[in-house]
C-alpha cells in the first residue's frame, strides 16, 4: 500500500492536507465569526491539536462553514484519529460536494482503510474537480489494480509517472499492473529501471525475472 508510510511523507503533509487557510479554488467560504475562531485555532497550532479539535467541535452548529469540518478532520489526521478524520472530512464534502480538498483527503484516508469503492468514488470526483496532483491518480491507479481494473490502473498509474517521474511507487505499480496483462516486455523495461535506481530490492529482481519467463 503506497501510503502506508502517510505519516512520515512530507509531501503528504504540504499538500493532501494543506495548510489552515480557505483560499483555494472550488473551497466553501467563511464568515466573519468563523475567521475569528480561526484565528483562535492557528494561536493553539502546533502544540495543542486536542485542544483545538474541542474548540472547534464546540464551535461547529449544523450552518457551520463545510471548511469548518474539513479542518476538524484535518486534524484528526494529523494525529493519527482516522475514523474522526473521516466522518468530519464526510460532514465536509456532504455540505459542499465541490470542496476538492475535502474530496481528495478522504480518497487518501479510505486508501489507507483499504476501502477501495469509497476511495475511488472520491479520488476520481476530486479529479473531475480539476485535481491534477500525480498522487491523486497514483492511488486511483492502485485501487483500480487492488479492484481487478488492469486497463484502468494503466491509464491512471502513466498520468501519475508523467506528473511524478522521480516517484518508484507509480512505476512500480505500472510495472506490475504491465505484468498482470501480460504485457511482458514493457514491464521488462520498468522493472529494468527500478533496478538501476534501487539493486537492493528483491521484489524487482523477482519480478523483471517473471517478465522474461
Amino acid at each position: 500500500n503506497p501510503l502506508e508510510q502517510m505519516y512520515k511523507d512530507p509531501y503528504w503533509q504540504k499538500r493532501f492536507v494543506g495548510d489552515l487557510g480557505f483560499l483555494a479554488d472550488r473551497e466553501p467560504g467563511i464568515s466573519i465569526e468563523e475567521k475569528e475562531l480561526l484565528d483562535e485555532v492557528k494561536n493553539l497550532l502546533p502544540n495543542r491539536v486536542e485542544d483545538a479539535i474541542e474548540l472547534l467541535e464546540e464551535s461547529i452548529i449544523n450552518t457551520s462553514s463545510a471548511a469548518l469540518s474539513f479542518l476538524v478532520g484535518q486534524l484528526n489526521l494529523q494525529i493519527g484519529n482516522l475514523q474522526a478524520a473521516k466522518s468530519y472530512m464526510e460532514e465536509a464534502a456532504n455540505k459542499y460536494p465541490n470542496y476538492l480538498r475535502a474530496q481528495r483527503t478522504l480518497g487518501l484516508i479510505n486508501v489507507h482503510l483499504e476501502n477501495y469503492d469509497q476511495a475511488v468514488k472520491h479520488l476520481t470526483k476530486s479529479i473531475s474537480l480539476g485535481d491534477t496532483e500525480g498522487r491523486t491518480y497514483g492511488l486511483l491507479g492502485y485501487c483500480y489494480q487492488i479492484k481487478g481494473i488492469p486497463m484502468a490502473a494503466e491509464k491512471a498509474y502513466g498520468i501519475a509517472v508523467i506528473t511524478e517521474p522521480d516517484n518508484n511507487d507509480w512505476k512500480n505499480g505500472l510495472a506490475r499492473n504491465l505484468l498482470d496483462q501480460d504485457k511482458f516486455l514493457e514491464s521488462y523495461v520498468l522493472f529494468e529501471k527500478l533496478i538501476l535506481n534501487n539493486p537492493g530490492n528483491a521484489d524487482n529482481w523477482m519480478l523483471q525475472a517473471k517478465s522474461l519467463i
